[in-house]
């Protein structure tokens, strides 16, 4: 459940990079944070990992919209 939007953020990461784009911090703290809890979310209930999950993109969109603005 964690690990399809880590590998999502992490090719968008990767085809911006390629495009000659900076990468933003947030979002590489975040890729990791996906990354790391996988393992840890294993054993976890469902809606823990869901609400994990929904709080670092939450997270994520508020930290990208305010670098932008």
């Amino acid at each position: 459940a964690l690990g399809g939007p880590a590998l999502f953020l992490a090719g968008l990461m990767a085809c911006a990079a390629r495009l000659g784009h900076p990468q933003d911090l947030p979002r590489v703290i975040v890729v990791v944070a996906l990354l790391v809890a996988v393992p840890l979310a294993g054993g976890a209930d469902g809606l823990v990992v869901s609400a994990l999950l929904t709080a670092l993109l939450a997270g994520l969109v508020l930290a990208e919209q305010r670098h932008r603005a």
